[in-house]
């Protein structure tokens, strides 16, 4: 399991860029901009949802009962996957068999940055942890570093997604539920999708 513990300090796209998007010229017009600016936030959500990505710095914690386990001639690995962009580790830290919680030493694992994993270090093995649960904890950053280094194909999608939410708007005020994502912004999404895991 897996939870975010620190926001991202800014959004992949910001409320000019929306307001540009949406034909909003008139610069005094800002009376929906708190709207805009929640709907940035939540096609952003969505969006790491649906990739199963972080798009922008932030804080995540990850959550498990024991370390996985290799064991030769299966599927099985000894590695943990992280969400996409890992930027660092900050800790692991995992209950011993005497119950206690330790922080694991670094010089024990290696970060692979490229796929987004911790795994043992080279010869050695993940230790050993009492039967409680979260047992292993691990304190991350993933994301993009910041608003520029998102692809432009993912901002143009959190516009047409925040968008089409302002669209709606008078149909959700309406009570009516809207449920579909635009097929724009699923295809424009669909090469950042994060698979690991899903087979």
């Amino acid at each position: 399991m897996e939870k975010i513990t620190t926001q991202p300090a800014a959004e992949p796209i910001t409320l000019a860029e929306l307001r540009l998007q949406l034909g909003v010229m008139d610069d005094s017009a800002t009376e929906r901009d708190p709207v805009f600016s929640a709907n940035i936030k939540a096609a952003r959500i969505w969006a790491e949802w649906f990739t199963r990505r972080a798009l922008i710095t932030q804080t995540w914690g990850y959550y498990a009962d024991a370390f996985p386990t290799l064991r030769r001639g299966q599927l099985l690995t000894d590695f943990i996957d992280l969400r996409l962009d890992l930027q660092s580790v900050a800790s692991i830290n995992y209950v011993n068999d005497a119950g206690v919680l330790t922080t694991l030493d670094p010089a024990n694992y290696q970060v692979d940055l490229i796929s987004s994993r911790v795994l043992p270090a080279y010869g050695l093995s993940w230790p050993t942890t009492r039967a409680v649960p979260n047992a292993v904890q691990i304190s991350y950053v993933s994301g993009y570093a910041n608003a520029a280094a998102v692809p432009e194909d993912i901002k143009k999608a959190l516009k047409i997604i925040a968008g089409q939410w302002e669209n709606f708007q008078s149909a959700l005020e309406s009570g009516i539920t809207v449920r579909t994502i635009a097929y724009a912004a699923i295809q424009l999404l669909a090469p950042y999708k994060d698979y690991r895991n899903l087979f």
